[in-house]
């Protein structure tokens, strides 16, 4: 009678218990689809592998940093390899989508010189991949997100990329939270012909100090606007050049203001350009300043570059002038420079991820007030 009696109680109990379950299992069915879709993320995209090196070769890339990608190029798998070393792998994030065992696409960033911020460098899908564009949209997408998720934990605060607008597959870009914040046009000059001397020595040209760093920045802020300045953030330590390997950077002063600015660099072979309107009559001779310090890259007084005879450069050159330089493309073409294309520069703000530890906060109950003898003055004395 006793058992029989239990056995009822629990039955009710269960009873009561029942709708509450059925109640919860609907919440817990909504919560399922997202859940399963970021594992299936997670399970799609994972770090590049020695076995995925092949993948290179198959895979049709996304015109990225017209600038870098020709030099870029010729060592595409060799730069692959080394990202997946440790010391490389500190400067250097590359992922790889896959779905049902299939491989389809790879993207890969590369960290600045002394900064938090990344550089998108790669971006391609498997050329013999029978997926439409719109499909081939989002594995570009989906290894964005991944990668800005990547470099936050790495500590990275922004994550740029450049991109013609027009090309296929840049629609990505904004599925991914990227917002263009510029335009340049990227100018390429060949090897040949040789390089014409520079002008007379009475040039107001001189090899950049660690002092100038500030002036350059100055420079810099009078001809961005202010929406490159946000979105770039550059600092006086953007514009040092002392530090930098494989690099030679000139500056133009006039009545103790710096007008204009040339960085050169022969490992990744570019000029990077700075001038004051002002002093756009100048403007040729401090192209050929770049020139010259690339055709003798151990020289680094421009006056002895001026006596140095014509010489030939090696590889080709680029130049990349945002809008608001765009006055200078006169100086490039009278240079032989020659535009190559167009491009849109773009920006994603990353949410660094900090691991640290957080004490735990745990409720203690407070004492009462408790009464107490009154004292006098002197007692408390």
């Amino acid at each position: 009678m006793l058992k029989s009696k239990l056995a009822n109680r629990q039955s009710e109990i269960a009873n009561r218990q029942s709708p509450i379950a059925n109640r919860q299992s609907p919440i817990a069915n909504r919560q399922s689809p997202i859940a399963n879709r970021q594992s299936l993320i997670s399970q799609m995209i994972r770090p590049l592998h020695l076995s995925d090196l092949l993948l290179v070769r198959s895979c049709r890339d996304l015109p990225l940093s017209l600038d870098h990608s020709a030099v870029a190029s010729r060592h595409s798998l060799w730069g692959m390899a080394t990202s997946l070393l440790p010391l490389e792998g500190r400067g250097a994030l590359t992922f790889v989508y896959h779905d049902q065992g299939q491989a389809l696409g790879l993207v890969q960033a590369r960290q600045r010189l002394g900064s938090n911020n990344w550089d998108v460098t790669r971006l391609a899908a498997v050329e013999k991949n029978p997926v439409a564009d719109a499909d081939r949209e989002t594995v570009y997408a989906r290894l964005l997100e991944h990668l800005a998720v990547a470099a936050g934990e790495h500590g990275g605060q922004r994550l740029y990329a450049k991109a013609p607008a027009d090309v296929p597959g840049f629609a990505a870009f904004g599925q991914a939270g990227f917002a263009v914040y510029g335009q340049e046009e990227v100018f390429r000059r060949a090897g040949q012909p040789p390089v014409a001397p520079l002008p007379a020595d009475d040039l107001p040209l001189r090899p950049q100090q660690p002092r100038d760093a500030w002036a350059i920045l100055r420079l810099y802020h009078t001809l961005a606007p202010k929406m490159v300045q946000l979105a770039e953030a550059r600092t006086a330590a953007d514009w040092e050049c002392h530090w930098r390997p494989g690099e030679r950077c000139y500056v133009l002063e006039q009545n103790g203001d710096i007008v204009g600015y040339v960085r050169a660099s022969y490992l990744e072979h570019r000029l990077e350009l700075l001038l004051h309107p002002q002093a756009y009559p100048l403007a040729g001779a401090l192209v050929r300043a770049g020139l010259a310090g690339l055709a003798a890259n151990r020289e680094g007084d421009p006056r002895r570059l001026a006596r140095l005879v014509e010489r030939p450069l090696r590889d080709p050159v680029y130049c990349c002038l945002p809008v608001y330089q765009g006055g200078l493309s006169e100086a490039l073409t009278s240079n032989d420079f020659h535009l190559l294309a167009c491009q849109a520069q773009l920006v994603k703000e990353i949410i660094a991820i900090v691991k640290e530890r957080v004490p735990v906060l745990q409720p203690v109950r407070e004492r009462g007030l408790e009464p107490v003898a009154a004292r006098t003055k002197a007692q408390a004395i």
